[in-house]
């Protein structure tokens, strides 16, 4: 057993499965939380780990479980097989129950199942509070050189270990993809919003669709391999089918993402998912890939949220984009509240009287206006920025000023949500007298939620204020715990944080 002084999420990784781990009398270890499929353990609470990452610091009885599995591997010709080959022919003997060692277990690692050592820790996983953190020892073969493989992948290989459990690597892939998902809609500027999009495309590209061109082959191949396919297909059709769906519709939304943004887009993904059926009745008859849909709620869901986006962007702008679920999975809620947050971006992102094709134009910069609206003071200053830059395109740099300012009825703060986060900057007007138009006095807890919003996406903030109005900078002091606005979940992500501005970037995807 390992002794564990503190587990915690990596500070500005979009992924919270990414964590370090304070090893006692060694220092800090990074890895990715994973799914273990040989031993049953149902939670992601093992730390996926190369071998050259734990060297020093393994007990006996662990070290010597690992150069079992070395020296099984080993025994294998990797030069012939390559090493990825190598691999996927251990995970299916220990599925055979045909190989044994010490601590074996199976880790879904980013090119499939590997087989490691799974290790037992004195810590919880800080994912699920209640499982126990385990370390997931796997081997590598960066070292050796492989002349006659270079890459080592061998799809008949794969296809055998794809017999095992495909829909929790599936849904490990996906799981990542939720979180970055979430990251972008809570956390992300526009350089972490390209970052972490790639991230996503790599996620798919390497872990999914590495998998499913095996299973889905776009010509008819003989021998082995097409047999092998057409028998996972026959095992498992609903979990294949259920990951080339969140494929098209995951990349289909980080296009619209990528349109909003200003940048070249594809409706090919949207077009695979209109036709979808109709496409994989090369693989399946039509009652199966029905029946899928009927009886899979994963599935269910996710063709859910894509009919409920096509019919949001086909209307009339409405105050929600409403899904029911039932599959209850996070990662099925979290790409259905990414959809929710760009259809925000593509129906309320800019105001009505103005152009969304400049919103998206990156060459021109979006400013956010806040301001208390029934102030007279207010008014004025942004009526003289309207006349002044004749609504921004006389500026230079071209700007276009964003408010909300619409009629009852919208989706308020929906809106202020979307348009601060397409926004470059924050111009925050506070003027001297809270007087408003009904002589009231006016709150200014809002225009504080809004400047606070803006500098978690590091969003640039100008407050303009006359000299007289400093007796008001208390109201800037935001209640975190406003009820009005939301509060500190006011973007209904709790991860956002002030500080997470200045970490670093991630360690490499596992």
């Amino acid at each position: 057993m390992i002794e564990i002084d503190k587990v915690e999420s990596t500070p500005g990784c979009p992924n919270p499965f990414q964590v370090n781990v304070e090893v006692r009398g060694h220092g800090q270890i990074s890895g990715l939380l994973t799914r273990e499929i040989l031993n049953g353990l149902n939670s992601r609470s093992v730390l996926l780990l190369p071998e050259e990452s734990v060297v020093g610091f393994l007990p006996r009885a662990e070290a010597e479980a690992l150069n079992e599995l070395r020296e099984i591997a080993n025994g294998l010709d990797i030069k012939r097989l390559g090493r990825v080959a190598v691999l996927k022919e251990i995970v299916v003997g220990l599925f055979r129950k045909q190989r044994h060692y010490p601590m074996e277990c199976v880790l879904v690692h980013r090119y499939g199942p590997v087989p490691g050592v799974l290790i037992e820790t004195t810590a919880k996983s800080p994912i699920e509070p209640d499982a126990p953190l385990y370390l997931g020892i796997h081997l590598n073969f960066r070292d050796q050189e492989q002349p006659t493989k270079k890459l080592g992948f061998s799809s008949i290989n794969l296809l055998h270990s794809l017999e095992y459990f495909p829909q929790l690597l599936f849904q490990r892939y996906f799981e990542d993809v939720g979180a970055i998902f979430d990251s972008i809609g809570g956390r992300a500027d526009l350089s972490r919003t390209l970052w972490w999009a790639k991230w996503i495309e790599t996620i798919i590209a390497e872990s999914v669709n590495s998998k499913l061109v095996t299973i889905f082959p776009k010509s008819k191949r003989d021998g082995l391999q097409e047999q092998l396919a057409r028998r996972r297909r026959e095992e498992h059709p609903y979990q294949f089918l259920r990951a080339a769906y969140a494929r098209y519709l995951c990349l289909h939304l980080v296009n619209i993402l990528y349109e909003c943004l200003g940048f070249w887009s594809s409706n090919k993904y949207r077009d695979h998912l209109l036709n979808f059926r109709a496409e994989y009745e090369t693989f399946f008859p039509y009652e199966t890939i029905s029946g899928a849909f009927n009886n899979d709620p994963v599935l269910s869901d996710l063709e859910r949220i894509f009919d409920a986006l096509e019919d949001g962007l086909k209307g009339e702008p409405s105050d929600k984009l409403q899904v029911d679920l039932s599959s209850r999975q996070k990662w099925v809620t979290q790409i259905c509240e990414f959809a929710r947050f760009v259809w925000f971006l593509r129906t309320h992102g800019t105001p009505r009287n103005l152009e969304p094709s400049r919103t998206y134009d990156p060459t021109i910069a979006n400013v956010f206006i806040s301001s208390h609206h029934a102030v007279p003071v207010a008014k004025t200053v942004r009526e003289e920025l309207w006349t002044k830059t004749s609504d921004g395109r006389d500026s230079q740099p071209e700007v276009q000023l964003m408010y909300v300012r619409e009629a009852a009825g919208t989706p308020f703060l929906g809106a202020i949500k979307g348009r601060i986060w397409l926004s470059d900057g924050l111009i925050a007007v506070i003027p001297a007298s809270t007087q408003k138009f009904d002589a009231t006095s006016a709150d200014y807890k809002w225009i504080g939620e809004e400047a606070l919003a803006a500098l978690s996406l590091n969003k640039e903030l100008l407050f303009r204020s006359p000299a007289t109005s400093a007796r008001h900078a208390s109201y800037l002091a935001v209640d975190r715990g406003s009820k009005e606005f939301g509060g500190s979940d006011f973007w209904s992500h709790k991860s956002r944080r002030l500080e997470e501005r200045s970490s670093g970037p991630c360690k490499e995807y596992n």
